[in-house]
């Protein structure tokens, strides 16, 4: 067997069970067929094949099915015990092996991605907090992180090449400008809302008749889709697909600082422009209040003129729940509810 070790697996090696036993030769398949009985017997033999393989081997191969447990094993738990012990007992890659996939996959990513003909990218961004509940109160870090929601969602299968990675190269990837903003702006500025048109809705009767036309049908002998799929089939359109989600790199700087939020901002701007898309930035309530200030401080034709901001519902949620948990303690409404 030969094997380029200078690049990583991709996903395309994984996608079915005949893709992972066409990495064993036909001898090791008829082998492993013969005393694998089971109901999972090909995924057996798959994995089994190619842990036998990378033992007898284990400088000059790099099995796709054993390397994808241990990348995934590393992103859900985050142990290096786990993936110690594993590759101990030859199931997964080292733990360092493990590590300079990563730091390999993100320079290779970046901050780019291939999306389709009218796409839509909705950037979230908050504060990200880290080690705040310290002991002694030291090493908290409060910055601003960014992730950015694309629909229709992308898929795409990159080539990851195997080598050693600087550090430098990953900062370079996660580089970001701060451009800093004039508070004395806010000073003579008001805002006022604009008179909100009522949007005709589905009547909560028939909303009900629904409901009930659903459940009324789980009483038939026949196949019937679940909630979500009948709401799909009692409306019109198409529907675009799942979105995909990408994390973008972190703001050092105190989240609630303008320089940060318009630092924020003009960054949605440079990415969503490298993508010819207008960008659509969600906000919750705090940091909102700024960025809707700072929008309208700006010039009319401006850089961010057709930046599109949105206030986001958890903050108004978290207040009406703390409304009627906290400021109403004491008036009967938890023995009501």
């Amino acid at each position: 067997m030969e094997q380029d070790k200078r690049m990583y697996p991709t996903t395309n090696d994984i996608k079915d069970v005949e893709t992972c036993m066409s990495f064993l030769p036909d001898s090791l398949k008829l082998f492993m067929n013969t005393i694998i009985r089971s109901k999972s017997s090909c995924l057996n033999s798959a994995f089994l094949g190619q842990s036998l393989l990378q033992a007898m081997r284990p400088r000059s191969l790099l099995l796709p099915m054993e390397f994808s447990l241990g990348i995934q094993l590393h992103h859900h738990l985050m142990r290096r015990f786990v993936i110690d012990t594993l590759n101990a007992l030859g199931i997964v890659p080292s733990y360092m092996e493990v590590l300079r996939y990563e730091e390999n996959a993100s320079v290779t990513q970046g901050t780019d991605m291939q999306l389709a003909n009218n796409s839509m990218l909705n950037y979230i961004a908050d504060n990200a907090d880290h080690n705040k509940s310290t002991l002694d109160g030291h090493d908290n870090v409060h910055v601003m992180g960014i992730m950015v929601a694309a629909t229709p969602g992308f898929t795409t299968v990159q080539h990851v090449p195997r080598k050693k990675v600087n550090p430098n190269d990953i900062k370079r990837v996660a580089r970001t400008q701060f451009f800093h903003y004039n508070d004395t702006k806010f000073a003579a500025f008001t805002m006022k809302y604009m008179k909100l048109d009522l949007i005709k809705c589905l009547p909560v009767k028939q909303s009900n008749h629904f409901q009930l036309f659903w459940k009324t049908s789980l009483l038939f002998k026949c196949i019937q889709p679940q909630s979500s799929g009948m709401i799909q089939l009692l409306h019109k359109g198409v529907f675009p697909g799942k979105s995909s989600m990408m994390f973008l790199p972190l703001l050092n700087m105190e989240p609630t600082n303008n320089t940060c939020i318009y630092s924020t901002l003009r960054y949605a701007v440079d990415h969503a422009s490298r993508h010819e898309v207008d960008p659509v930035v969600t906000f919750d309530q705090p940091l909102w209040w700024k960025a809707k200030l700072i929008l309208n401080t700006n010039p009319a034709k401006s850089e961010m003129s057709n930046l599109v901001l949105r206030l986001g519902g958890f903050h108004t949620i978290m207040s009406y729940l703390g409304s009627i948990g906290y400021l109403m303690d004491g008036s009967g409404i938890e023995e009501i509810l």
